[in-house]
């Protein structure tokens, strides 16, 4: 910016001057947006992934509850049988 120059009256120098410093600053906000927005999707890749790691593992308890519902059921069988013996 030429603050001297002679061809360009004050008025029109001191907007270039502020256009020039709201574009360094919108900018620097753009550049923290996209910062931020590298940021949530990290941690959406981190919550995805973890909530696989926790639907497999709550896929096998379920499967675990079922094995142990299923020997619950067949020793209470067991045990009916036996004392009507």
């Amino acid at each position: 910016m030429a603050k001297c120059d002679k061809h360009y009256p004050p008025i029109l120098l001191c907007i270039q001057g502020n256009l020039e410093k709201m574009s360094r600053t919108l900018e620097d906000q753009l550049s923290e947006i996209k910062s931020k927005n590298d940021e949530n999707l990290r941690q959406i890749n981190d919550l995805s992934a973890q909530r696989a790691r926790l639907q497999t593992e709550n896929g096998e308890f379920g499967r675990q509850l079922e094995e142990k519902e299923a020997l619950v059921s067949q020793l209470t069988r067991g045990k009916q049988a036996f004392t009507q013996q």
